[in-house]
């Protein structure tokens, strides 16, 4: 029998919305069961993007509910987020932009103590940004600056981490990078992950469970490795890219 740890998200008749405009054709119901990363998969336009919205709480739920561990998404306070282009002042300083993770617990003018501050040397460590904490967000590439948005979302202690394709505009040596500092600190943090993604290397390696969308419907939700058949992906992505991708 489930239980509500097991099942950390359920729709139930959801109907989304973008431009005013249904997203899915039918409403959804689902439910995600397995810890660990959470891919989503699927064209442009297929509404992954307005999942993680409504998620968020943003204004893109028509009809329906979405909860998270049997609370509603505009009652869960833990909650962050790593959108494709985060917006940032290009002077802030790295380890600045770490410590923002505490604004929520501590206000505009509150000071940070002796833990915060251990807990800030011990994610520099772990996501590998000793040699940038000094430097200017605006100084840092596109790959780095990703790493530094992951690690502040990580901060939080958020029970629920989202990523809106994080890796889309960086190259392969930053996107390695990138995913493998996700998949380290999933491993040692206690929450549930997850992420809009085109990259279907990463998403056969290190997704715990699939959901995949076709035009709105709902077209796997599943465990990952059961995803990976030539009927499956050429359901969300076309039977010739599908055959490519088998040929690899």
């Amino acid at each position: 029998m489930e239980t509500l740890e097991q099942t950390w998200l359920r729709a139930h008749d959801l109907v989304l919305a973008y431009n005013g405009k249904p997203v899915n054709p039918a409403p959804l119901n689902f439910a995600l069961h397995k810890p660990g990363i959470t891919v989503l998969l699927g064209k442009n336009g297929a509404g992954k993007s307005s999942l993680l919205k409504a998620i968020l709480g943003e204004p893109v739920r028509q009809q329906g509910s979405l909860d998270l561990f049997g609370e509603t998404c505009a009652r869960f306070q833990r909650l962050a987020y790593v959108p494709q282009e985060p917006v940032f002042p290009a002077h802030l300083i790295l380890e600045d932009t770490l410590a923002l993770a505490f604004l929520p617990e501590l206000g505009w003018f509150g000071r940070r103590s002796a833990v915060h501050d251990d807990k800030i040397e011990q994610t520099i460590a772990q996501f590998g940004l000793d040699r940038l904490r000094g430097r200017a967000l605006g100084e840092l590439s596109p790959g780095e600056r990703q790493r530094a948005f992951l690690a502040r979302a990580l901060l939080q202690d958020p029970k629920v981490l989202l990523l809106d394709e994080p890796t889309n505009h960086l190259d392969p040596e930053a996107r390695y990078f990138f995913w493998h500092a996700l998949q380290g600190a999933v491993s040692l943090a206690d929450c549930r992950v997850m992420v809009s993604t085109h990259d279907l290397v990463f998403a056969k390696a290190k997704a715990s469970w699939i959901c995949a969308f076709e035009q709105g419907r709902l077209a796997f939700n599943g465990v990952g490795s059961e995803f990976w058949n030539l009927e499956n992906i050429a359901e969300v992505f076309g039977e010739g890219p599908a055959r490519e991708w088998l040929k690899q």
